[in-house]
């Protein structure tokens, strides 16, 4: 599959410039996604149309000030997104810690406590060691040979592996993540999981120190998310 997401991707680039109403279209979309796949893994009763009114500056009856205040600091962390893709910055220590602070407001850093990760059923490495895990991961993807959705999926699951906040630990996974498909000239994408199969699939690979389960899943949605684009602007141009 990675051959026909890197003729997609192609095709998208060399279609390019977007009229002014189709790029704003992508980019409602690039946030609606990367917010879904922030806020509907973590167990919260919320649903995508939830998300998109909120963005919109509305506040369903169902949802939280909280949830209204995390919407807009996923708003500010796409926009960082960008400034750092213009300034060509990769993931790094300063970069992840950078991000966590915008998305909880928080300065306080990497965890300094030992646990157990109760709902993936996993013990994450000690504190200690998380600085040197977390440099090791990102030189290992920026040199590695594999595709980039693989590279991706790494970032994801290594991330996850070693736990690195107190909390949210998860959703900074998928936040870099996609921070990376964007890169690398993709998109970024929603995970096609509700909360309690993405919660499966990861202890799954925790437990086996292996993430082709992962993997799989999210080549499938940068595939759905690069077929969804191309049919919009190709329903434009008819």
């Amino acid at each position: 599959m990675y051959q026909e997401l890197q003729k997609l991707k192609v095709k998208l680039q060399t279609g390019r410039p977007y009229s002014r109403q189709m790029t704003e279209q992508i980019r409602e979309l690039d946030l609606q996604d990367f917010i879904c796949c922030g806020m509907l893994l973590e167990g919260d009763d919320l649903t995508r149309g939830d998300i998109i009114g909120m963005i919109d500056g509305e506040m369903p009856k169902q949802v939280s000030l909280k949830q209204c205040m995390a919407v807009r600091n996923y708003q500010a962390l796409m926009d960082e997104f960008h400034n750092c893709l213009d300034l060509s910055c990769s993931l790094d220590l300063k970069l992840l810690l950078r991000f966590y602070s915008i998305l909880t407001g928080k300065d306080d850093g990497f965890r300094r406590s030992n646990y157990t990760a109760v709902d993936f059923k996993y013990v994450p490495p000690h504190s200690t060691e998380i600085e040197n895990r977390l440099n090791q991961l990102f030189k290992n993807v920026y040199r590695s040979n594999l595709n980039e959705i693989r590279n991706a999926a790494c970032v994801h699951c290594g991330i996850l592996a070693v736990y690195p906040f107190e909390e949210d630990s998860g959703v900074m996974a998928r936040i870099a993540m996609n921070y990376y498909l964007m890169e690398k000239g993709y998109s970024p994408v929603s995970l096609r999981y509700n909360y309690s199969e993405y919660l499966s699939t990861m202890t799954e690979c925790l437990r086996d120190d292996n993430d082709a389960l992962f993997f799989w899943g999210l080549e499938r949605a940068v595939f759905n998310k690069l077929t969804q684009v191309i049919q919009m602007i190709e329903s434009e141009e008819e």
